[in-house]
Order: structure tokens, then C-alpha cells, then sequence
């Protein structure tokens, strides 16, 4: 909640919204509001101590709107993040300017080859950052896009264009590709399931640690 020193209009939003819909005192509460409608308090509810998370993540889980995507290039760091966590699916994040050579190759010798289309539309979610040189092109990004995909590029430690990263639906990144690859769409989807592969190996592997360890707990 918004502390009543806060002046700032955000501030003075939040205090109105919770006024609105009744916000009682408990530690904390979360709301899943829905932009296009008008609220609903039945979808508000109280969080008093940690050992809730587990059923508050499932309860949040059943609330959310589906989200369409219909596979292809996306440019929104956080639907991207939010279509990864729902649909279970790695996000690909291809970082590239679109006016350079190397990265024009991988989108013509990789991305734009059949192999790699009917791969992704299946098992992943495709977010690409462009850098372009091009004022034409850059005129037509907003300023929020630019800055987001700075930011991008600062989190990830990104040098050169084209990189892609990997990350999965817990957005852990496991794939880092620096550069431009040859040897086409068959060989880079090839590598990419092994990876794929491996990451989802271990994170089944810890499920199950952890779960033997809940179990001797109790």
C-alpha cells in the first residue's frame, strides 16, 4: 500500500483503488484486475504468511487470462516473460540489428528457414530486440521499446549483434549463443533441443530432490 507521505500521483492512485475495492488490514493482498472490465472483490484475496505461497501461486494461476500468441516474433520483454510462465515454454531471445550482415544471415539462414518456424511455434516464445543503425528504423521504435531493450542488453551482457540467449519458463537463462551461426536451421535446431534437453533434465532432477528432502522433513 501507499504511504499517505507519498504525494506522487501513482501513490495517489494505488490509495484510491484500494479505497474503492476495500482493502481490509492484513499483511498483504493481492488483486488480479482486469483492465477491461470493472473489478471484482471475489478476485482479491489475503496473504498472512509465507506457508500460503504454494496455493496462492496456483489460485493467481487460475485467474489469469489466457494470453494470445500465435508463435511468430514478439518485441515485449514482459508479455514474452508472462507467455513463457503460462504456456511452459522456453524464451528465445534474439538480440540483433537488423540493418547488419550477421544478423540478416541468421534470420535468413536460421530464422526464417522452416526447421526452426515449426520448432519454435511448438516449444518456444520468440522475443527479438533490435538495435538498428538506421534512423528510419529507430524513429519508428518507441521510447519505451528503446529503453527497454537497453536494459536488456545491460542485464544480459550483450556486445555484439547478433546473441541470443535462452531462457526458461522460471526465467533461468541456460543458453547463451554470442554470435552468428553457420551451418543452418537443421543444425541449430539440432543443438538447441539437446540444450533444451539438458536444462529440463535438471530442473526435473532438483523437483524430485527437493521432493525426497519435503518428505524426510515431515
Amino acid at each position: 500500500m501507499a504511504e499517505e507521505s507519498d504525494l506522487t500521483q501513482r501513490a495517489k492512485d494505488i490509495r484510491e483503488f484500494a479505497a474503492k475495492w476495500k482493502f481490509g488490514p492484513s499483511p498483504c493482498q493481492l488483486v488480479v484486475w482486469d483492465p477491461g472490465g470493472l473489478g471484482a472483490t471475489k478476485d482479491i484475496f489475503s496473504v498472512g504468511d509465507a506457508v500460503d505461497c504454494g496455493p496462492m501461486v496456483k489460485r493467481l494461476e487460475r485467474l489469469l487470462p489466457t494470453i494470445d500468441y500465435n508463435g511468430g516474433w514478439i518485441e515485449d520483454w514482459k508479455a514474452a516473460r508472462a507467455l513463457s510462465a503460462q504456456q511452459q515454454k522456453d524464451l528465445f531471445v534474439a538480440f540483433v540489428n537488423t540493418d547488419k550482415e550477421w544478423s540478416k544471415l541468421m534470420f535468413s539462414e536460421v530464422f526464417d528457414q522452416p526447421e526452426f518456424k515449426d520448432y519454435a511455434k511448438k516449444n518456444l516464445i520468440l522475443l527479438r530486440a533490435d538495435y538498428p543503425d538506421d534512423v528510419a528504423k529507430q524513429a519508428k521504435q518507441s521510447k519505451d521499446l528503446k529503453e527497454q531493450n537497453r536494459l536488456l542488453a545491460e542485464m544480459y551482457g550483450v556486445r555484439g549483434y547478433p546473441t541470443m540467449i535462452v531462457l526458461n519458463p522460471k526465467g533461468q537463462k541456460f543458453i547463451d549463443i554470442p554470435k552468428y551461426q553457420k551451418g543452418g536451421a537443421t543444425l541449430f535446431v539440432s543443438e538447441l533441443k539437446k540444450q533444451i534437453m539438458k536444462d529440463k533434465d535438471r530442473r526435473t532432477l532438483i523437483s524430485q530432490e527437493a521432493a525426497k528432502d519435503l518428505e524426510k522433513s515431515r
